[in-house]
């Protein structure tokens, strides 16, 4: 299974920046649906789209394998 870690990246970011990020922020800033941070943070069987992962990739300036982590079953 592929996990998507965008709620340690969002607490690294926080960390690095030293102040509270919103779900909202980052999709005004992405483009991105608050909805479908949500699910990609709480759905494990949820599938990014390329888009999605290249646009939070750029905001967080990762590449895609900081984002995504193959767990095994």
């Amino acid at each position: 299974m592929i996990r998507i870690k965008l709620k340690e990246l969002k607490l690294q970011k926080e960390r690095d920046t030293n102040k509270r990020i919103t779900w909202i922020e980052i999709s005004k800033k992405t483009g991105i649906s608050t909805g479908i941070l949500t699910r990609a943070c709480n759905d494990p069987s949820y599938n990014l789209s390329i888009d999605t992962l290249d646009k939070l990739c750029d905001y967080f300036n990762v590449s895609p394998g900081d984002i995504l982590e193959k767990i095994k079953d």
